[in-house]
């Protein structure tokens, strides 16, 4: 094929030139105008003349645009002059809309909501405030038996002895707590034989808290024994009787702010170099009543008056004679009966008193592993018909575990006691000391044989703890840092 060759035309470039004189001769009469100092006021008064006619241009359209809605203001409050598809298919405004009828109608059920929304999230903030500031610490005690629940303070003194009269997870302590536990039912009249107790490991688990296993075995001396000490048994292990204690507080703490401001305000006062300042009034009543409670603290806040319109609040008892409210009231709290029982003011004289009492001895979150029993008859001649009720039962209790930063701060305090600086203390840190002494005892002439040996023995004890301390749990890494601050102190290893 024969090729084709493509010619390409030139583009051909024209220049227009720009006549500047002629431009100049346009416009040199206007600049000339403006430029000559005797026009000056006519050109004030021209553009003062241009702007009242724009003013005037803009107001009359302004007031011919509001005429125009005015007559049309019916029609665009009316919902029908708008499209409302979206509105009537959302699950949320469809409702709302089938009662409305114009703007004015949306507006009002707007309001409305918000203000339902504000009462519900008050009374729910309300209804969680009792267990935040109190409740938690009785279902669920912190494992961390070193630091105050409400002040955060280290107690540096819970060692050695003290730990063991003091630390309420001390397998003795806890053995005498639920030996106690199970043979009281609440009546000087009816008691349970208990023959065995088994204190299982502490478990701590990923999800904030720990466990402990408890097994017991004893023996119901009567039909009635046994059922006093189901209901025991179901107090915190029971959901129900759970929201009972919750609802109760909630009354219990509108009584008590409204009852006890003159005593709130004190509280504050007295309070505030303990707690810090600029503190919620809640926290320091419910550390007032912890204090009360499970400590020396005076008694400020709980009398009859309170404890009574706690109940009356509760019931709605506002028109009815007393005696019927508790009546109500322990029918209510069946299922918490010694708790319904003691604080009714027709059957007891000091309700402040049984208050305490219940709430000091109630156990932790509680669940119902394993449970049987068996009906044998008296061996007592003179009862020989009489059943007696042969239990055994496992069950876990609860409460929350021991975080790191947690062991960071015990660290920190024993570190700064130890060290006399902000330092923590750590078995890494602990084993270089006494390596290091080890060495200056045996660099001196006047070497002390003796000390010597007992720096050997530390040494072979803290080569141990670092083995281990990595894989237990955070209960015992504390319990190895007091353990740790203590024989350094003994042996003059501390500054």
């Amino acid at each position: 094929m024969e090729e084709k060759k493509i010619q390409e035309t030139p583009k051909i470039k024209i220049s227009v030139p720009i006549n500047m004189d002629k431009i100049k001769a346009f416009f040199e009469p206007v600049l000339r105008f403006f430029h000559d100092k005797n026009n000056s006021g006519k050109v004030v008064l021209l553009l003062a003349v241009l702007s009242v006619v724009w003013a005037v241009y803009l107001i009359s359209s302004v007031y011919s645009t509001l005429q125009t809605l005015n007559a049309k203001t019916p029609e665009l409050i009316n919902l029908t002059t708008y499209d409302t598809t979206t509105l009537s298919t959302n699950r949320i405004t469809k409702e709302a809309l089938s009662f409305s009828t114009s703007i004015y109608d949306l507006i009002k059920k707007d309001d409305e909501v918000k203000q339902d929304i504000e009462k519900y999230t008050k009374y729910m903030r309300d209804l969680q405030l009792p267990y935040e500031n109190f409740l938690e610490y009785v279902y669920l005690p912190s494992l961390n038996v070193w630091k105050d629940v409400y002040t955060n303070q280290i107690n540096t003194d819970m060692i050695g002895t003290n730990f063991l009269k003091k630390n309420p997870y001390n397998d003795v302590v806890l053995l005498q707590k639920w030996s106690d536990f199970f043979k009281d039912v609440g009546d000087n009249n009816e008691f349970n034989d208990v023959s065995d107790v088994s204190i299982g490991d502490i478990t701590e688990t990923p999800d904030g808290y720990f466990s402990i296993p408890i097994t017991v075995a004893f023996t119901a001396n009567s039909k009635r024994s046994f059922l006093m000490l189901v209901d025991k048994l179901s107090v915190t292990s029971n959901r129900n009787t759970l929201s009972l204690i919750d609802e109760f507080f909630y009354y219990l703490r509108q009584e008590i702010k409204k009852q006890k401001q003159p005593e709130i305000a004190s509280l504050v006062a007295d309070y505030s170099s303990v707690l810090g300042l600029w503190l919620a009034e809640d926290t320091y009543i419910w550390y007032a009543l912890y204090n009360r409670i499970f400590g020396s603290g005076e008694n400020t806040l709980i009398d009859d008056s309170v404890i009574e319109q706690s109940i009356k609040g509760l019931m709605f008892c506002d028109n009815v004679d007393m005696n019927q409210c508790y009546y109500q009231f322990r029918e209510k709290y069946r299922d918490i009966a010694v708790f319904a029982y003691s604080i009714s003011k027709d059957l007891n004289n000091d309700v402040v008193a049984n208050f305490k009492n219940f709430f000091a001895t109630l156990p932790p979150i509680t669940t119902i592993q394993n449970f049987t029993f068996d009906k044998v008859k008296s061996s007592d001649l003179n009862n020989f018909n009489t059943l007696k009720y042969q239990w055994k039962v496992t069950i876990n209790i609860y409460g929350k575990w021991i975080s790191q930063e947690e062991i960071d701060q015990i660290a920190l305090v024993l570190g700064k006691q130890c060290f006399g600086e902000e330092k923590t203390i750590s078995v890494d840190e602990a084993l270089s000391l006494v390596n290091n002494a080890i060495v200056r005892q045996s660099d001196a002439a006047w070497a002390d044989r003796s000390k010597t040996q007992d720096l050997l023995e530390l040494k072979t004890i803290l080569d141990n703890v670092v083995t281990e301390y990595p894989t237990i749990s955070n209960y015992k890494k504390i319990i190895r840092l007091f353990e740790m601050w203590r024989m350094l102190d003994d042996n003059w290893l501390c500054q």
